[in-house]
């Protein structure tokens, strides 16, 4: 059961900031719920990642995490899962890149480390949403300003991290509570598929697909994920 009130910490993916969960918190606060989101800029491992979101969240709470953000949720629960109250996950995965992933990783690295942090952008602008989504000139100039706002060194402390991530396969079957899942339908990134195979190692999980969405589904589909969230949440607290 979930309390009123609960706090909620919402952990945002590479190169992302509190943006990218902006219509989500705004659906969890008029829920009353109280909303943390925790800027991961500083760290290069996942690990101090988890660590540095645990002192900045306290006592218990519920933890939602995209991309990157998921991968922080599931050393979240390895090293503090008694803090842990529920958990949502949304365009992630458990396990570790394919080596055509790896080497796009690779290659993202390399051009920022040549100073071509503009490039780099560029393309991964292009990775992280549906075509409908870049096809608006204000959507995509505020998805790329939220890129932006991540300096190079940060981008290649967060890659870093997720580059030397550990496999959270194990880990699924740990989490028994409750978990809830979300992915963007045509997420290119980490696609539906990765996330039917996660809910199916998952104790209890429920899995929502979202229509039209790509990678940020929360950023994309704001207005169909916050809701979702929300009535999930005050689910569980009947």
């Amino acid at each position: 059961m979930i309390p009123d009130r609960s706090s909620v910490g919402l952990l945002h993916g590479l190169a992302c900031d509190s943006y990218l969960w902006e219509t989500t918190e705004g659906y969890l606060q008029r829920a009353n719920f109280e909303v943390h989101q925790p800027i991961m800029r500083n760290q290069d491992s996942i690990s101090k990642m988890a660590k540095f979101v645990l002192d900045e969240v306290e006592g218990n709470f519920i933890l939602g995490g995209l991309s990157m953000g998921g991968y922080v949720a599931f050393e979240i629960w390895r090293q503090a899962p008694e803090r842990v109250k529920a958990i949502i996950l949304c365009d992630t995965k458990h396990r570790l890149d394919n080596p055509e992933r790896v080497k796009a990783r690779e290659q993202t690295m390399q051009l920022v480390q040549k100073g071509k942090f503009d490039q780099m952008a560029r393309l991964f602008h292009k990775m992280l949403t549906a075509p409908d989504y870049l096809d608006d000139v204000e959507k995509s100039e505020r998805l790329m300003a939220m890129i932006y706002r991540t300096s190079p060194k940060e981008y290649l402390r967060q890659q870093t991290a997720i580059f030397n991530r550990p496999d959270s396969t194990e880990t699924l079957a740990t989490i028994v509570c409750p978990t809830l899942i979300i992915c963007g339908e045509l997420d290119q990134i980490t696609p539906p598929a990765v996330h039917e195979e996660m809910a199916g190692k998952l104790p209890s999980a429920q899995l929502e697909i979202i229509s039209g969405a790509g990678h940020l589904s929360t950023l994309e589909a704001g207005e169909t994920v916050g809701p979702v969230i929300c009535n999930w949440l005050l689910g569980l607290a009947d």
